[in-house]
Formats: C-alpha cells, structure tokens, sequence
C-alpha cells in the first residue's frame, strides 16, 4: 500500500508542477511556433460615434505604436468592423497586419479613464486591464500561438496577472506557450523599463499563486489525500523559505484535537494537521493568521451526499492558504504570517461520526445532529487551538 501510494505521489509530482512555473518570463523553455501579440481598444467614444468620425476607435499604446509599425492597417482593419470592438472581454482576432506578429488579438478594453471604485473598492482600471489582457492571450492560445507577447497597457502587474491565469487550463502535459511582455524600445527611460519589469514579474508571482489553488482543486481525489496535500506543501512552499510542518495522529492526540481525529478515523488515509509559518518581520510582531478547511473528499459521512453533490474541492480554502504563503514568500513581504489547515477525509466506514455524536474538544461539548456539518467543528477547533497558543 506504501509503496503503491508513493508511486501515485511521484507521478502526480510530475504531471503537477509543470503548471506552476510554466507562465514564466524567465523560463529557458524554447517554445517553437506562431507567434501572437495581445494589444487593446477602447471603447467607442459615443459622441464621436454620432458624428461619423472614423477615427472614434481609441488605441491603447501598444496597439498605436503597432499601427504606426504597419502604415496604419492596424486602425483600417478595425474600422471595418462593428461599433462593440471595445466592449470589455470583446477580443477581435487579426491576421496578416504585422510580419513579425501574424496573430494579434485586440481585446476590448471598456472604457477608458475609469477610476477606482468605492462602492466596491476595486481598481477599475486594473481589473480592465487583467481581463483584457486574459481572453486575448486565450483567444491566441486557442489558434495555436506558442509565443504569446502581451503589451503592459501601462499597468505591467495587472497584464502578467491577467494574461498568465488567461492561459492556464488542467492539462496532464505541460504547454509550450511562452508569455512575454511586449518592450517599446524607444519610450520611457531605462529605469521606467526596470520598474516595468519588476510589476511584471510581480504579476506573473501573483497569477502563479492563484493557478497553484485553481490546480489543486482541479485534481483528482486519489491523488490529493490529506498525505499528498502536505507533502505537496512541503515542495512548494519549504523553497521559499516558509516553514511546514505536518502533525500526525500523536500530536494531535497529545493537543486534544477530538474532533479532527474523530473524523479522520473514518477514512484509512490518516488525518494531517498542517502547520505552515512564515517569518519575515519582527519575531516578537505578533502574525497575521489564515485558517483553512482542508476536506481532501467529502462524501457527508453516514449522511451520504448523492454522488452530484460530493466535493472533491471541498478544500479550496486550503489551496488559497497555500497560494497566498506562496505569493507572501516569493515577494518577500515584510510580514509575519501563519496558516492552519485541518486535513482529513470523510467517509464511510465502521468509525464514521453517527448524527447525534457527542464529542469534547478544548473544554467543549459539541453534539453533531447531522454528519455532512462536520467540517464547522472542525475549523471550530482549530481556531480553538490557535486562541490558546497565539495571539493574531
């Protein structure tokens, strides 16, 4: 059994982590082939639309310096087209404007000048940006680009973010797209080109962090049991200088974690208690705390869900906790940051929790009238744990 559940571990290893690094503008892969460029357009000027003034169309910077390039068939070939070109996630694929890009998708890009919400507290602009830049490089991806150059759009963060989540999809078999970001050799100083550079990559972390959660939900029950979901803690995170530790039945016994060892009891794969600790700042600051539900599978218990209605996801808020210790460590924030995440499996079996279970946790009564709300005690508990030994 051992030796069978490595060997699911070693191939899930392989398959898995091609998706984490395969966005990066650093990657030495030599992808082969088409190669597309994302730029933007802006939404019709209404007023101008009215008049019948051809020039209405409105290019963000990338797209003018391409039309610029290629004698103004970029703005022609747009100009032919229906007045929605511009409407936000609208993307116009066109061909044959560029010799050195023979794919380009014009993304609508909404509105131009919008500014930050306070109703929803939100960075219009910045949002625009990354979902323009995201259906482009897709649609690009979709006709078989392998190099996908996306253009900054004046916010290099937003675009790597945007574009990078744009291009992930679940796959057994790593891509070959390559992401770039598309330079103007000729504006702005070379410092300016540095801080693009570095919003950049930050955008790229923040994407990666994000297709790391977006991937581990995606996965397959059997391979991702509470053993495999920390061990695969263990290999993203250690990296980067973040501290995991996964306790096992003793500790948890010796903690008086009644409830998850309760639970756990129920599926033959152990349950794990997942420590993670990242220290950048002060060790006397006292550190900002994530708790996650880590339910690997989640069949109700003796109140069996139907078959519709199992999660195999039902740990998505521990695969956020483990993208954002990512994201934490690879920008290197002076912060002091813990995360706790409860791992186990419930299912059948002659341990199973019965409804009307009563079990003490931390000084607790806690009575379950119904199987498939197990997963509230439990987090219940592991806040519990967490008042008693640190102070957020």
């Amino acid at each position: 059994m051992n030796s069978l559940r490595q060997l699911t571990n070693n191939i899930f290893k392989q398959s898995l982590f091609p998706f984490f690094r395969r966005f990066s503008s650093e990657s030495s892969s030599s992808a082969q082939g088409p190669k597309g460029l994302v730029v933007g357009v802006y939404d019709r000027d209404k007023d101008k639309e009215k008049s019948k003034d051809e020039t209405c169309i409105e290019l963000s910077p990338g797209a003018y310096k391409v039309d610029q390039s290629t004698s103004g068939k970029l703005i022609n070939a747009l100009n032919g087209l229906r007045g929605d070109i511009g409407k936000l996630g609208k993307v116009t694929l066109l061909s044959n404007i560029s010799d050195e890009y023979p794919a380009i998708a014009v993304s609508g890009m909404g509105p131009k000048n919008v500014k930050f919400s306070d109703t929803e507290y939100l960075d219009e602009e910045a949002e625009n940006v990354r979902i323009a830049a995201g259906v482009g490089a897709k649609e690009l991806q979709k006709v078989g680009v392998k190099e996908v150059v996306v253009e900054d759009f004046k916010r290099p963060e937003a675009a790597a973010e945007g574009s990078a989540l744009g291009l992930w999809y679940y796959s057994d078999l790593p891509t070959q797209t390559k992401l770039s970001m598309f330079k103007d050799e000729g504006a702005g100083s070379s410092a300016e080109a540095k801080s693009a550079e570095d919003e950049w990559r930050r955008g790229l972390t923040k994407a990666e962090s994000q297709n790391i959660a977006r991937c581990l939900c995606e996965t397959p029950p059997n391979f991702i049991s509470p053993t495999q979901f920390a061990q695969r803690a263990r290999d993203l995170l250690c990296p980067y200088g973040v501290q995991v530790f996964a306790r096992d039945v003793r500790w948890m016994k010796e903690n008086h974690m009644t409830a998850l060892l309760t639970i756990g009891s129920s599926s033959i794969e152990p349950p794990v208690f997942l420590d993670l600790n990242y220290c950048s700042d002060d060790p006397k600051v006292n550190p900002y705390i994530m708790i996650g539900q880590g339910t690997t599978f989640n069949s109700g218990g003796l109140c069996l869900k139907k078959c519709s209605r199992m999660m195999e996801a039902d740990y998505a808020s521990a695969a956020s906790i483990l993208g954002v210790f990512k994201a934490v460590a690879g920008m290197r924030l002076p912060i002091n940051l813990r995360g706790y995440i409860p791992l186990y499996e419930q299912m059948l079996g002659g341990l199973s929790l019965k409804p009307m279970d009563i079990i003490e946790t931390h000084g607790q009564l806690i009575q379950t009238p119904h199987t498939d709300d197990f997963h509230q005690i439990t987090m219940g508990e592991t806040i519990l744990h967490v008042l008693k030994h640190q102070c957020p």
